[in-house]
C-alpha cells in the first residue's frame, strides 16, 4: 500500500487523465492557484521550502521533498477534476473502506497461514507499510462502517450484514496487528460519531445505537483480556520499571523533540537537519535511539523542530481549522477523517513517509473539494 513506485504511477495517470483536455487543463491548472484552500493546502509543502535555506543535509532534504510532493499535486489535481466532473463522495468513501476490509483480511489471513498460527508480533513486522499506516487506513474505514450503521436507511438485519460485521471485524484486525494509536483514533472517533447521532436520530434508533455499541463493546472487551499477547503489550505501555516500555522511549524522543524545538523556535533547525539534532540529544540522555536513528514519533513537533513556530501553526491550522469546517458544516466523514489524523500525529511522524503523506493529502483534497464543489455546482443549478 502508497508505496512510493505506486504513489508516482497513479498521480501521473490522474494527471494524464486530466491532461486529455490539455487546453481546459492548463486553464484550470492556472486558475487552481487563485483557489484560496488550494493554496492553503498546498502551504504545508512550500513551509518546507523556507527550511531547505538554512538546512545543512541537501541530500536528505530533496528525498524529503520526494516523499511530501503529493501534498502539492493531490489538491491542485483533486480542484481540477472536481470543476469539471462530479462523483459521489460518500459512495467513494464507502467503496475505500470495503477495500481496505477486503484487502486487510486477505494479507491477515496469509500471514496467519505462512506463520503457521497467531501472533501479534509478526503481523506487525510483516504487515504492508508499516503496523501504524496499516492501522491508520483500516481505523478510518471501520469508523466509516459505525457512521453508515446508523445513517443508512436500510433494515436492521441489512445493517448488521453491511456495515456491522465489517466493522466488527475490522476493530478485531486492529487488534491483531496491535496498533495503539489507531485503535485510540477509532475509539475516539466512535464516541464522537455516538454523541452526533444520539443528538439527531429518534429514540427508536438510539436503542439500536446503544445495542451496537454494547455488544461491539462486550466483544472487544472479550478479545483483549483473553488475548495474552494483547494484556502483555498494554502492561508493557503503562509499567516504567520496564526498560522496554514504549510509552517510555515516547517520552525520551518527546523530550529531546521538545527541548529541540525551544532552543530554536523561531526558525527551526532546517528541513534536513532534525535527526541529527535528535541523535546528540539522545547520547545526552544515554537513549539508544541514536543507533535506530528514531524521530520524534510526533508530527507536530516534527514541523516545528523543522521549521520553527511557523511550521507548527501551519499543520495546527491545516488540521484544526478544517476540523472546524467540518464540524461546522456537517461534513461527518470528513470530521472523522481529521480526527484520525490529528490523533494519530500525536505519536507518529505520519507526513515523514509516503504511506501517511498520500493518505492524508489525496482524503483532506477528496473530502473538502467533493463536498464543497458538489455543493457549489447543485446551487448554481438550482439557481439557473
Amino acid at each position: 500500500m502508497f508505496g512510493i513506485d505506486f504513489n508516482v504511477k497513479v498521480i501521473v495517470l490522474f494527471a494524464l487523465f486530466l491532461f486529455l483536455d490539455y487546453r481546459n487543463f492548463f486553464i484550470a491548472f492556472k486558475n487552481s492557484f487563485s483557489n484560496k484552500w488550494v493554496l492553503f493546502f498546498i502551504s504545508l509543502f512550500m513551509i518546507q521550502l523556507v527550511g531547505l535555506l538554512h538546512s545543512s543535509n541537501i541530500n536528505y532534504t530533496l528525498h524529503y521533498f520526494e516523499t511530501k510532493v503529493s501534498i502539492i499535486i493531490f489538491p491542485i489535481l483533486i480542484y481540477i477534476f472536481f470543476n469539471k466532473y462530479r462523483i459521489d463522495v460518500e459512495r467513494f468513501v464507502k467503496m475505500y473502506a470495503y477495500g481496505v476490509f477486503i484487502i486487510s483480511s486477505i494479507i491477515i489471513g496469509y500471514l496467519v497461514l505462512k506463520n503457521g498460527g497467531y501472533d501479534q508480533s509478526f503481523l506487525a513486522k510483516n504487515v504492508p507499510n508499516h503496523h501504524i499506516y496499516f492501522g491508520m487506513y483500516l481505523s478510518f474505514a471501520a469508523i466509516v462502517f459505525w457512521y453508515y450503521l446508523f445513517k443508512a436507511k436500510v433494515k436492521i438485519v441489512f445493517k448488521a450484514l453491511y456495515y456491522f460485521l465489517p466493522l466488527l471485524f475490522s476493530i478485531l484486525i486492529l487488534l491483531a496487528v496491535g496498533s495503539r494509536t489507531a485503535f485510540i483514533a477509532l475509539i475516539t472517533g466512535v464516541i464522537i460519531s455516538t454523541v452526533i447521532l444520539l443528538k439527531s436520530n429518534k429514540l427508536k434508533q438510539n436503542r439500536q445505537i446503544l445495542l451496537f455499541l454494547l455488544f461491539l463493546f462486550a466483544i472487544v472487551m472479550v478479545v483483549v483480556f483473553t488475548n495474552e499477547e494483547i494484556t502483555d503489550r498494554l502492561s508493557r505501555l503503562f509499567n516504567e520499571s520496564r526498560k522496554n516500555s514504549p510509552l517510555l522511549k515516547r517520552m525520551v524522543q518527546w523530550e529531546c523533540g521538545l527541548k529541540i524545538f525551544k532552543e530554536n523556535f523561531l526558525f527551526g533547525v532546517g528541513t534536513g537537519d532534525v535527526q541529527e539534532y535528535l541523535n546528540m540529544c539522545y547520547r545526552e540522555n544515554k537513549f539508544r535511539g541514536y543507533r535506530y536513528k528514531l524521530n520524534t514519533h510526533n508530527q507536530y513537533l516534527d514541523e516545528g523542530i523543522k521549521n520553527g513556530i511557523l511550521g507548527l501553526l501551519t499543520i495546527l491550522s491545516l488540521y484544526f481549522y478544517m476540523l472546524y469546517y467540518s464540524i461546522k458544516c456537517k461534513k461527518h466523514v470528513y470530521s472523522y477523517f481529521l480526527i484520525t489524523i490529528i490523533i494519530v500525529s500525536f505519536a507518529e511522524n505520519i507526513l515523514s513517509r509516503q504511506a501517511g503523506v498520500v493518505f492524508y493529502s489525496f482524503f483532506n483534497s477528496l473530502l473538502f473539494f467533493g463536498y464543497r464543489l458538489n455543493e457549489e455546482f447543485n446551487e448554481k443549478s438550482l439557481n439557473t
